[in-house]
């Protein structure tokens, strides 16, 4: 039996993935705090070497330099988040996973089943998702704030998402 799945950040990606190619699986798809193009595009339109930056920032977390990280970050991080951040994390951890991004595909894929997107409104990507998504067959809101708002905005976007799933019927 098929079932919605939800993603958020990196998850989202896996579950467009997951639902590309296992239609068996997911039903519907839900994804929070995605950008819908091609990630790859704006380290290409700023000649940026992808490769370079991301294998800086890993770098700087196998060193233990979580400020030299969040600087490298194509946008600002909440100085909270960033603490956040620091205090559950070993960065060889995290490190790893910025070295795995370089290997996946880098762009959202279209599912091929109903989907919601959220994301935050101060998050870097919103004016591009907001004219992206327009053209494709996705529903979507954005929530106030950056990423970490939209993480803990769980009222909301349950309610956003109770909305996309209200219409389903389970057999």
């Amino acid at each position: 039996m098929a079932a919605a799945v939800w993603g958020f950040v990196t998850g989202a990606e896996f579950m467009t993935v997951l639902a590309r190619r296992r239609t068996d699986l997911a039903a519907l798809v839900i994804v929070g705090s995605l950008y819908l193009g091609d990630a790859r595009q704006p380290f290409t339109d700023m000649r940026i070497d992808r490769r370079t930056v991301l294998e800086e920032m890993a770098s700087a977390l196998d060193e233990g330099d979580w400020g030299r990280y969040f600087d490298l970050l194509p946008s600002p991080v909440d100085p909270r988040y960033q603490a956040g951040v620091r205090h559950r994390n070993d960065p060889a951890e995290p490190a790893q996973s910025v070295r795995a991004a370089e290997r996946r595909a880098g762009g959202f894929v279209l599912p091929g089943v109903p989907t919601f997107a959220y994301w935050g409104e101060e998050e870097p990507f919103h004016r591009a998702n907001v004219d992206r998504v327009e053209g494709m067959p996705v529903s979507w809101a954005t929530v106030p704030g950056n990423v970490a708002g939209v993480f803990h905005a769980v009222e909301e976007v349950v309610e956003l998402v109770d909305g996309f799933l209200r219409p389903v019927t389970v057999h």
